[in-house]
């Protein structure tokens, strides 16, 4: 059961980091700053934050 409890937290808590993750690089993007220093500063994959962009130009 204490395994079922920890493995729950554990993949809590990366989805926390990840949302952080995509809630940052929202921010950088809009901003202006270009996708390689996006990945650098979030450490998310170049793919992912190309979706992110495109989804920002999407909106507006």
């Amino acid at each position: 059961m204490k395994d079922e409890f920890e493995r729950g937290l554990e993949k809590g808590v990366e989805l926390g980091e990840m949302n952080e993750k995509v809630r940052i690089a929202i921010k950088l993007l809009k901003i202006g700053m270009k996708i390689e220093e996006v990945k650098e500063v979030t450490g998310l994959k170049i793919k992912d934050i190309k979706n992110i962009k495109n989804d920002l130009t999407e909106e507006n």
